[in-house]
């Protein structure tokens, strides 16, 4: 492996850790990656599993799960399949010691740009990989409808309303404009 390819899977790793344990630990990080999130974006198989327990726990107590992830770790355990899966989670929540779940000084907003940032790089770089492959097959048109279906990953920053459900938002939201 080439030190170049190595150090770009060494930050990628550092990048994806540092996002799964603000969806861990911090709920404002947790609701704001909310809005950017894709698991295709992640490289890493056991963080793709964590993050979505942490999405889970999320949409239904509507913040991190702290503590609690070592506990749904351990009730999901029986269904995780790869042993390597099972072992870089354990790893990985054997590492998320007290001071961070207990950090009140973790920066979301902070790590929130970096999680955008990263997650620009890589909707990229899996276009590029897209496109490539398709060129590689002979698939000019291929190439282009992949190019052309590209979507942005973007930060969102107002507020959506339900007109149909919620008509006292719909109108407060009118009234503010």
């Amino acid at each position: 492996m080439s030190s170049v390819i190595k150090n770009r899977y060494v930050v990628e790793k550092n990048n994806e850790r540092q996002i799964i344990i603000g969806m861990c630990v911090d709920t404002d990080f947790l609701n704001g990656i909310q809005k950017i999130y894709d698991p295709s974006l992640f490289t890493l198989n056991y963080v793709r599993i964590v993050a979505g327990w942490c999405n889970d726990y999320f949409a239904k107590y509507n913040k991190a799960p702290g503590k609690d992830i070592k506990a749904i770790f351990e009730s999901h355990k029986p269904d995780l399949r790869s042993q390597e899966n099972i072992d870089s989670i354990d790893v990985f929540l054997t590492s998320l010691n007290e001071s961070y779940i207990d950090d009140e000084k973790f920066n979301h907003e902070f790590e929130l740009d970096k999680a955008l940032k990263y997650f620009k790089e890589q909707s990229i770089n899996n276009l590029l990989e897209k496109a490539k492959a398709h060129i590689i097959a002979g698939d000019i048109l291929g190439a282009e409808a992949a190019i052309g279906n590209f979507k942005r990953v973007e930060k969102i920053t107002g507020q959506r309303v339900d007109i149909f459900n919620d008509i006292d938002e719909a109108i407060n939201a009118l009234k503010k404009d």
